[in-house]
């Protein structure tokens, strides 16, 4: 990940995370274990850094952690596990690179190994220049576990960023999104 797309992915952490809450965020960098990880591990530490300065002065706990593994994907699956972190922010570019097409997909390997909810941006634009989420739900999507607390995670990003959300589901799905937005306003 390079400087910018770090700070777009704190902005989404920021606007994700409520403002009371007492634990901290966590910034990490996963760096892939071959013969430049050294020097990877050090700008993934002063990128880490200027992240930590930007939540710092925004009010808010960050610790920052820069680690090297085989396995990006499993880096972030067990340092989450390690903070009992029950999200996490992936920053993705959509451009698949020789690892991914030899080891598969390391967003891929994540999503379906990690029991946290993971939220994934391609940080292309700051968030102040998006002016609608939309949100595609299929049916039944309120049966999962997390979902209200996804929910209300998107509605939470709306507000602070001043976004309109536009729903589009089905059926009880719906349904229940429409009584769930009525609740909060």
């Amino acid at each position: 990940s390079n400087p910018q797309n770090m700070e777009r992915l704190l902005d989404l952490a920021l606007s994700l995370k409520k403002k009371n809450h007492t634990n901290p965020l966590y910034g990490l960098f996963v760096v892939d274990d071959d013969e430049t990880a050294n020097e990877k591990l050090a700008l993934a530490r002063s990128t880490l850094e200027l992240a930590g300065g930007r939540a710092t002065a925004a009010g808010r706990k960050i610790e920052t952690l820069a680690t090297i593994d085989n396995n990006v994907a499993v880096g972030i699956k067990r340092v989450a596990r390690e903070k009992s972190a029950t999200d996490i922010i992936v920053g993705t570019s959509g451009k698949p690179n020789l690892a991914d097409f030899l080891f598969g997909r390391s967003l891929e390997q994540l999503i379906t190994t990690a029991s946290q909810n993971i939220y994934v941006f391609n940080p292309v634009y700051s968030l102040n220049l998006y002016k609608k989420i939309h949100l595609f739900l299929p049916p039944h999507a309120e049966k999962e576990n997390s979902f209200i607390h996804i929910l209300n995670k998107v509605i939470g990003l709306a507000e602070s960023n001043s976004i309109s959300i536009d729903s589009y589901s089905y059926g009880q799905t719906a349904v229940f999104i429409e009584t769930h937005l009525k609740k909060l306003m």
